[in-house]
């Protein structure tokens, strides 16, 4: 299974929401046989599922389709854990988060272009958990 990742950035109202979901769209239209997700913030899938809706029908003349899957980050979450056969789910400790981040940081310190330096900073470990949880 061939998967590809792609992050489409701009400033905002630049088309990207609209690329987007032209390009799922016609990849859609083109692969009935595979599989689409798109992974939205919780609080957006409604908008992003009625906004795909609108561009099907303008596109194809048909106001639907049946291989996309439009994800909040939690629902993701709980599509992977079933996908693996995982049964129950324990959420980690923040002191646990941290750690895992600071072994990583560590691992990767060298390799930092960016925030080599800064790994060993009061607050670093803390402040990249955080963006992570966001």
């Amino acid at each position: 299974m061939s998967s590809r990742f792609e992050i489409i950035a701009g400033p905002a109202m630049s088309g990207k929401t609209y690329k987007l979901c032209e390009r799922v769209l016609r990849e859609a239209h083109d692969n009935p046989q595979k599989s689409f997700v798109v992974v939205v913030p919780e609080q957006a899938g409604n908008a992003y599922e009625k906004k795909l809706i609108e561009m099907s029908r303008g596109m194809f003349g048909a106001p639907g389709f049946l291989n996309i899957d439009i994800l909040g980050f939690n629902r993701l979450g709980y599509r992977i854990f079933e996908e693996f056969g995982v049964k129950e789910t324990a959420v980690l400790e923040e002191y646990e988060k941290n750690m895992l981040v600071r072994v990583a940081a560590g691992r990767l310190a060298d390799d930092l272009s960016v925030y080599s330096a800064s790994v060993g900073r009061t607050g670093f470990i803390s402040d990249v958990k955080s963006l992570v949880s966001e």
